[in-house]
């Protein structure tokens, strides 16, 4: 979710090999380049100190409303009373800078990193005002999913059948023509009956010899570069140019 952090630990890390060097016996060019490298490297560190520090109170924050909104067997009812709670907990922060806690008058910002902590809070607080109706249904409804992945997953695989028997140029027609089918789970419960006499309904062959379970997928981050857990040998490397630029 926040890869700066990564980037930081993984620039502290490189900091501390690069100061092990500074013990060698080096010539006089050699040692002041190197210390200019690390005064530079540090220098990084300390300007970006206060982004990580936005960071990491980020993190917790959101680790606190995922693990709220995580506790699946408790009814909507309660869960929304532990959200209001983080929500005013947002709002005191902002108002102790005085900045704009009403999520009412608060405007639509896009994600970025440029944003601040402050305007973080912001876009997180206008985010549950503005999903405040639907955000807790599945809570007392048991067959509402939290997610709507397995669905979009189903109706992608409804346009494919589409696309195989009538091709891609009368995908949009027949669309056109059963769409008005699909339009109907807009206005009631995304219950797995509802949704089953919708596709049953259409002429095209939404139904399968067999019938394909299809569960919500989350987003999952893997790290790449794992520079501090494995040996790259890139500072051995290092190690044995500076000897060789020694020796020049």
């Amino acid at each position: 979710m926040f890869p700066g952090i990564e980037a930081y630990a993984n620039l502290e890390f490189i900091v501390s090999r690069l100061e092990q060097f500074v013990e060698i016996e080096l010539t006089p060019k050699v040692s002041r380049t190197l210390n200019v490298l690390l005064a530079a490297l540090r220098n990084l560190l300390q300007e970006n100190r206060y982004i990580r520090k936005d960071i990491m109170t980020l993190m917790l924050d959101f680790l606190q409303i995922r693990k709220i909104l995580a506790k699946r067997e408790k009814k909507a009812s309660q869960i929304e009373k532990e959200v209001k709670k983080w929500v005013f907990k947002l709002q005191n922060r902002l108002k102790r800078r005085k900045l704009e806690s009403n999520p009412q008058n608060i405007k639509w910002q896009q994600s970025s990193f440029k944003l601040s902590c402050e305007e973080a809070w912001q876009q997180w607080i206008r985010l549950v005002n503005s999903y405040r109706e639907g955000l807790y249904k599945a809570y007392d409804v048991e067959e509402l999913d939290f997610t709507n992945n397995a669905k979009e997953q189903l109706f992608h695989r409804s346009k494919h059948n589409f696309k195989a028997l009538l091709g891609r140029k009368n995908v949009a027609r027949a669309f056109l023509n059963h769409g008005g089918l699909h339009v109907q789970l807009l206005d009631i419960d995304f219950t797995k009956k509802n949704v089953t006499n919708v596709l049953l309904a259409c002429e095209t062959p939404l139904i399968e010899a067999q019938r394909k379970e299809f569960n919500a997928q989350y987003a999952t981050v893997r790290r790449t570069w794992r520079i501090r857990e494995k040996d790259t040998g890139n500072f051995t490397q290092f190690k044995h140019n500076l000897t060789q630029l020694e020796r020049i």
